[in-house]
C-alpha cells in the first residue's frame, strides 16, 4: 500500500471522504488495540503497532478519511519507524486537512472531536519519539521535518479557532543530534547497533515496535540558566518530570514520588481556571469508552490496573478530577504499603483546588463535569494541603468554648502528634476522658480524641468512639438541647468515615449527611450533597 497517498487519494469517486466507520468492525478492532495504552491488564504484550498501522491505513484508503484514524496511524508509524514515521505522519495529516477538511470525519460540526484527535496525536507522538531520542539524522532530514511541521502547523492555525500546538514535537527536533553525512538512524553500520526499521513499504519485523538500543551519542552540553532562558529551562524541566514519572511508577508503584512529580509537572504551569461559559470549558471530553473503562475497572476492584489506567489518562486530561479520585481510591485499597502514594495524590489534588477554587464546578465542552458527584464528595475530604479535610476540626473550635484547660491539653496533643508521638497524644486525651465529672465533658473529650485519630489517618480506630458519640447524642437528645455540638460531631464523624475505602463506611457517611441536613440544610449543601 502507498502510505504517502492516504491523505490525498479519495476513497471513491462518489464519496471522496467515505462514510463514518466508528461503529464498523474494522474501527472497533483498531480501537481495541489502541485502548491497550490505558488498560495494561489487557495488554501485557503491549500494543501491536504493526496491526494498528495496517488497520488504520486500510480504513483511510478504502473506508473513511477520519482524523482520529489518521492520528492512530501516525503514532503507529512513529513506533515502527521513528523519525521517518514522524515525517510520514506529518504528511498524511497535512494532506488530509488540506484535501478533505469539509468532508472528513469527525464531521465539521464536531470541531471538538477533530481538535481532540490532533491533540491526542501530538501527545502520543511525543511519548513515542522518546524511544528515538538518541538517534542521529542528516541535516537535510531534520530540515525537512521542520518544514513538514511548519506546513501542518499553518494548516491547523488556518482551520481551528484555537489550534493545537506542535511545540512538543519541535522541541524534540531541536534536541535531535545531526550527522554530517547520511542519517545514522536511516542506515546504521552493523557493528554499531542492530539495523533500524526499514522505511515504509516492505513489511517491518514484529520486533520493530520494541524500543531500540540507544546510539552512543554525547548529550548536548547543558545551557547555563539565566534570566533570558529561565522560563524555557523550567518548561524543559517539567517535561522531563512528566516523562520520568511513569518510569518511576513502574519501578516503585507504592512510592509517593511518581504521583507527586506527575502532578507537579502537569499542574504547576496552570495559574488560572480554564475559560468557561455557564461552567462549560472548551476542553475536549474523554472518549465514552475511556469513561466506561475506568468505571468498569473500579467496579471489579482491579486496583493495580485502575491506578495505572488513571495515571496514564491524567497526562491527557489534566483537569479531569475523577482520575485523582480513582487513583486515591485504588491506592487506599492496595493497603498500607501504598498509604504514602495515596497521601501524595490527595495532597497534590488539595493544593490544586486551593490554587484554583471553583475548578470542581466546571465541565468539559460537552457538559460532562470535571468532577462527578462521587468525586465532588471525595474532594470534600481534602484539606487545602490535601490531607483529611478538617470540617469541624479547626483549632479555633477548641477555643470557642472559653475552656482554657481544654485548649491547653489540645495544644499538647497536637504537638505530640506532630512530633510523631501519637501514642502519647492519644493517652493524654484518654486520661482526660477517664477523669471527667460530667457526661457533657466526657463527650467533648471523646470528640477531641476522634478528631485526633482522624487527623493522624487512623479513622478505623476512631469508629468505636464514633459509635459511642452517636449513642450519647441519641440518649441525651443532643440534637434538641445542643444542636451546634451535635452538628459538629456529625461533621467530624462523616469526615472520618469518608477516608475509609469500604462500602459500609460510605453508607454510614451518607447517613451522617442526612443528619447534618436535618440540623442545617445549608451546611449539607456546602458539603457537596447538592
Amino acid at each position: 500500500m502507498d502510505f504517502l497517498s492516504l491523505g490525498s487519494e479519495p476513497v471513491g469517486p462518489d464519496s471522496p471522504a467515505g462514510s463514518d466507520v466508528r461503529y464498523e468492525p474494522a474501527f472497533e478492532e483498531l480501537q481495541a488495540e489502541i485502548d491497550k495504552l490505558s488498560l495494561p491488564s489487557a495488554a501485557t504484550e503491549g500494543v501491536d503497532w504493526e496491526k494498528v498501522s495496517d488497520l488504520a491505513a486500510s480504513i483511510l484508503a478504502d473506508q473513511a478519511k477520519d482524523l482520529l484514524v489518521a492520528a492512530y496511524f501516525g503514532v503507529a508509524r512513529i513506533h515502527l519507524d521513528g523519525y521517518r514515521g514522524l515525517a510520514l505522519a506529518l504528511q498524511v495529516l497535512a494532506d488530509l486537512l488540506e484535501n478533505f477538511w469539509d468532508t472528513l470525519f469527525p464531521k465539521k460540526k464536531r470541531m471538538r472531536g477533530r481538535l481532540a484527535a490532533v491533540e491526542w496525536w501530538v501527545e502520543k507522538s511525543e511519548a513515542a519519539l522518546e524511544m528515538f531520542s538518541q538517534d542521529v539524522i542528516a541535516e537535510e532530514e531534520k530540515a525537512a521535518l521542520y518544514t513538514a511541521c511548519d506546513r501542518l502547523e499553518q494548516l491547523l492555525a488556518d482551520l481551528f479557532p484555537e489550534p493545537p500546538s506542535l511545540g512538543p514535537l519541535t522541541r524534540l527536533l531541536d534536541n535531535l543530534a545531526v550527522a554530517a553525512g547520511p542519517a545514522v538512524s536511516s542506515a546504521p553500520e552493523p557493528e554499531q547497533r542492530p539495523p533500524a526499521t526499514p522505511p515504509p513499504g516492505p513489511e517491518p519485523s514484529p520486533a520493530a515496535a520494541a524500543p531500540r538500543p540507544a546510539q552512543p551519542v554525547s548529550p548536548p552540553e547543558a545551557t547555563p540558566v539565566s534570566a533570558d532562558n529561565a522560563e524555557t529551562a523550567v518548561q524543559n524541566g517539567l517535561q522531563l518530570l512528566r516523562r520520568a514519572a511513569p518510569l518511576l511508577r513502574e519501578d516503585n508503584p507504592a512510592g509517593p514520588q511518581p504521583y507527586r512529580l506527575l502532578r507537579l509537572a502537569l499542574w504547576s504551569p496552570v495559574d488560572s481556571l480554564p475559560p468557561a461559559t455557564d461552567s462549560r470549558t472548551l476542553i475536549p471530553p474523554p472518549e465514552p469508552q475511556t469513561v466506561t473503562m475506568l468505571h468498569d475497572i473500579a467496579g471489579r476492584g482491579d486496583w493495580a490496573v485502575l491506578v495505572e489506567a488513571a495515571e496514564t489518562q491524567l497526562s491527557q486530561y489534566i483537569f479531569w478530577l475523577d482520575l485523582n479520585r480513582y487513583s486515591a481510591e485504588a491506592l487506599a485499597h492496595l493497603g498500607p504499603p501504598y498509604a504514602a502514594a495515596c497521601d501524595a495524590v490527595r495532597r497534590e489534588t488539595g493544593c490544586l483546588l486551593q490554587r484554583l477554587p471553583g475548578l470542581e464546578g466546571l465541565a468539559f465542552a460537552d457538559g460532562m463535569p470535571l468532577a462527578d458527584p462521587e468525586t465532588r464528595d471525595w474532594l470534600q475530604t481534602l484539606a487545602p494541603g490535601g490531607g483529611v479535610a478538617e470540617i469541624g476540626l479547626a483549632d479555633s473550635e477548641d477555643r470557642e468554648t472559653g475552656d482554657d484547660r481544654f485548649a491547653e491539653v489540645m495544644d499538647q496533643a497536637r504537638t505530640l502528634m506532630e512530633d510523631n508521638k501519637l501514642i502519647k497524644a492519644v493517652a493524654l486525651l484518654r486520661e482526660e476522658m477517664l477523669h471527667c465529672v460530667s457526661a457533657h465533658e466526657r463527650f467533648r473529650w471523646r470528640l477531641a480524641l476522634v478528631r485526633l485519630l482522624i487527623r493522624s489517618k487512623n479513622s478505623s480506630l476512631a469508629l468505636p468512639h464514633c459509635d459511642q458519640l452517636l449513642g450519647d447524642i441519641d440518649t441525651y437528645r443532643l440534637e434538641r438541647w445542643d444542636p451546634g455540638l451535635a452538628l459538629t460531631c456529625f461533621k467530624v464523624i462523616r469526615a472520618g468515615l469518608k477516608t475509609l475505602p469500604d462500602e459500609t463506611a460510605r453508607e454510614r457517611a451518607d447517613a451522617m449527611l442526612h443528619r447534618i441536613a436535618r440540623l442545617d440544610p445549608v451546611e449539607a449543601l456546602r458539603q457537596g450533597a447538592g
